[in-house]
C-alpha cells in the first residue's frame, strides 16, 4: 500500500522517537563508562601478559568494547526482547562511530608507549639478577661433582656415579627464560647486551665444560616459565622452555 492512514504514520513516528530518546539517555553513560570498558577490555585481551598487545589486534580490541559496553548498558536498561536487541545494535554503531577515535587512540597509545605507561613493571635489574643467581646456582651445583675421564661424572664426597645431564636441559630453560622474558617486555638493548655477556660466561664456563655444546642440549617441557613464573599454557607467544 504506497498510503498509510494518519494513525499508523503517528505510530511509526512515536516508535521511531522511542528508540532515539532510548539511545540519547545513554549517550553520557557511554561516555562514562568508556574509559573504564577500554582498561578491562586491553588487560583481558593481555591475558595475563607484561607485554603490550601487537598493533594487527586493534580490530579485536575495538570490536570488544563495542559490545562488551553496549551489553553490559543493554543488559541493566530494564528492556527486554526485540527492543533491547535494537537498543544494544543502535549503542553498537553509536560507540564505533562517536568514540571510535578515542579508542583507536587509546590502544596504540598503550601499544607504542608501552614503557612510559608500564614504566613501573619494566625492572632493568630483575633479569641481570635473576641470570647471575643461575650463573652462581650452576657453578654451586656443579662444585659438588667431578668429571670422569670415561666422561662420566661422580659425586666428589661419595665417588658414586651420577647422571648430571638432565641438569644441562633444566638450566639451558630457565637461561633462555630470562633472555626471552626480558625481550618480550621490552629492556633495553643495553640489559639485553649484559644478558648475553652473562649466558656466554655460563656456557663457556664449568657449564660447558660439563655439558657441551649449548646448542645441543635439549630443554625439557616446562609447566610454569621461570621469569614470569606464568602458566606455559596461558603465554602468548611462549617461552622456549613453554613450546618445547
Amino acid at each position: 500500500m504506497q498510503y498509510l492512514d494518519l494513525e499508523t504514520k503517528c505510530n511509526m513516528k512515536i516508535i521511531i522517537t522511542e528508540n532515539q530518546y532510548r539511545l540519547l539517555r545513554r549517550q553520557s553513560e557511554i561516555a562514562n563508562q568508556i574509559a573504564p570498558t577500554m582498561d578491562l577490555t586491553y588487560e583481558w585481551l593481555q591475558n595475563g601478559q607484561t607485554y603490550p598487545l601487537n598493533r594487527r589486534e586493534y580490530d579485536a580490541f575495538i570490536s570488544t568494547v563495542a559490545m562488551k559496553l553496549a551489553n553490559q548498558i543493554a543488559n541493566e536498561s530494564g528492556i527486554h526482547g526485540d527492543e533491547k536487541v535494537t537498543l544494544r545494535n543502535q549503542m553498537l554503531h553509536y560507540i564505533t562511530n562517536n568514540h571510535g577515535s578515542e579508542i583507536k587512540d587509546y590502544f596504540f597509545d598503550r601499544v607504542d608507549n608501552f614503557k612510559k605507561i608500564n614504566e613501573n613493571i619494566v625492572d632493568n635489574n630483575k633479569p641481570v639478577e635473576m641470570l647471575n643467581k643461575l650463573k652462581t646456582d650452576i657453578e654451586t651445583l656443579l662444585s659438588y661433582y667431578i668429571k670422569n675421564e670415561d666422561g662420566t661424572f661422580s659425586d666428589k664426597e661419595t665417588k658414586t656415579t651420577v647422571d648430571v645431564k638432565p641438569v644441562g636441559g633444566f638450566y639451558k630453560s630457565k637461561i633462555e627464560s630470562v633472555l626471552f622474558g626480558a625481550k618480550e617486555e621490552g629492556q633495553s638493548e643495553s640489559v639485553l647486551s649484559k644478558l648475553q655477556t652473562i649466558k656466554n660466561e655460563i656456557i663457556n664456563g664449568t657449564f660447558g665444560e660439563y655439558f657441551g655444546d649449548y646448542e645441543t642440549i635439549t630443554i625439557p617441557k616446562q609447566k610454569f616459565d621461570y621469569y614470569t613464573n606464568m602458566k606455559c599454557d596461558n603465554m602468548n607467544p611462549k617461552s622456549p622452555g613453554c613450546k618445547a
